[in-house]
């Protein structure tokens, strides 16, 4: 506040630099807090070296650092002093005989255009620093007035969602997978939720694009990863079989240089072996890059690990790619199944795919099943791996224990329909 008076008195600007440290999460998840907080404090030294006497740094918290620039005559000293941030930071830091490279997303507002309080001043600088992120981050962006309404609730959500991760809002949630000709459970799919301290439970389909958007989603898959990982082998040690641990990935995790080693190392430390894991990877995804994905699902596939294409028939995949893909199972998308009993054209497509997936010697799997008569139907045409809302909704881990029983081994119609709960869930 002392510093905006002295602005307006001497008709000068003044400007709050608002610096997140891009994917910090990983550098704690691979390597440790110890080293996570080496980091820290080798960025903050870099950050004074290149500072003027006049501004002020100051840690907001985890890896976020807010700067106050003062005695500013133009913009283009901003500009100077962002690139010399930049400079400083991209350079390798030395820890323990390794070498860590570290970028940094900063949003900028300036006095007095961008806001006259601390406070407006301190929000749209986190909002520029958020819209750095969606532009694919190590970069920087000033405060621009269209980052409100719909730009600026997308920008809050991505804040709300980082801190989420740091405050143990979220939580996985996990839907069985049961073979009905076995009548057996075979699998879990991980799926991630978010009950918001404030705003309650928010459903995935209003965070997850935001998420995927700004980059973010690579640290909340690794955050699933992590918790099922260890949930599974505490269910382990406990005696319970629950088959194959499903996992979404997607294209921004694939393109991570560090991804198999992260999954390597989760693996080591949790005892989890290959053959207990799966990862689902949809079929938009598949074709953003399908050369570099085939590379790197093969060294996937080779730790025993299982594929899977989620939603299959939504996207526009190539079967010359499909047969050079380790794909071991096929996901009939839930578009398809919810009027398989009605619409001749999804009755069609799903017919094809199970065909398909028969000439091709790999499994498929119908997901968002909640009628007996769309059990019926796949049944019928010889897909029995089934996920949907029939079998059961996604549920949190203790009451997955619960859910080891083929849920239909007193007969078919024993099973509420649990389609009415269907404005309620994501599955």
């Amino acid at each position: 506040e002392q510093t905006i008076i002295h602005a307006k008195r001497n008709l000068s600007l003044l400007a709050i630099l608002f610096l997140d440290l891009d994917n910090f999460k990983q550098i704690n998840d691979s390597f440790g807090h110890s080293i996570g907080d080496t980091v820290l404090i080798s960025i903050s030294a870099r950050l004074k070296k290149v500072l003027r006497e006049s501004d002020t740094i100051a840690r907001l918290g985890g890896d976020e650092f807010i700067i106050l620039l003062s005695e500013v005559e133009k913009i283009e000293e901003i500009d100077e002093i962002t690139a010399k941030i930049f400079d400083s930071i991209r350079q390798p830091l030395v820890i323990k005989g390794s070498e860590l490279f570290v970028t940094t997303s900063i949003g900028v507002s300036v006095f007095p255009n961008d806001g006259t309080t601390p406070e407006i001043m301190l929000r749209n600088a986190d909002a520029a620093m958020y819209r750095a992120k969606e532009k694919g981050r190590n970069s920087y962006e000033y405060y621009t007035g269209d980052m409100t309404g719909k730009a600026l609730e997308k920008v809050q959500m991505i804040a709300n969602l980082n801190r989420a991760l740091e405050n143990d809002e979220l939580e996985v949630y996990y839907q069985p997978q049961y073979d009905i000709q076995k009548k057996q459970l075979v699998g879990l799919e991980a799926l991630i939720r978010w009950n918001h301290a404030d705003l309650g439970f928010i459903a995935p389909e209003k965070f997850l694009p935001a998420a995927e958007e700004s980059g973010l989603i690579v640290s909340l898959d690794r955050w699933v990863m992590h918790t099922s990982l260890h949930q599974m082998k505490a269910w382990s040690d406990a005696g319970l079989v629950l088959g194959r641990l499903s996992l979404n990935l997607t294209m921004q995790q694939i393109d991570q240089f560090d991804f198999l080693e992260f999954l390597i190392k989760l693996m080591k430390e949790t005892g989890c072996e290959g053959q207990s894991i799966g990862f689902e990877i949809t079929e938009g995804q598949l074709m953003k890059n399908p050369e570099r994905t085939i590379e790197l699902l093969d060294c996937i596939s080779e730790l025993g690990i299982e594929i899977s294409i989620d939603d299959f028939g939504t996207g526009y995949s190539s079967l010359a790619y499909l047969k050079k893909l380790p794909v071991d199972t096929l996901k009939i998308d839930k578009e398809f199944i919810r009027d398989i009993t009605e619409d001749e054209d999804d009755a069609s497509i799903v017919k094809s795919v199970i065909a398909l997936a028969k000439s091709m010697r790999i499994a498929v799997l119908a997901e968002g099943v909640e009628t007996s008569d769309q059990l019926s139907f796949l049944k019928k045409e010889g897909c029995t791996l089934i996920q949907g809302y029939y079998l059961s909704q996604p549920k949190p881990a203790a009451d997955i224990p619960a859910l080891i029983s083929y849920p239909l081994a007193q007969g078919e119609g024993t099973v509420t329909n649990l389609r009415s709960l269907h404005a309620k869930r994501v599955s």
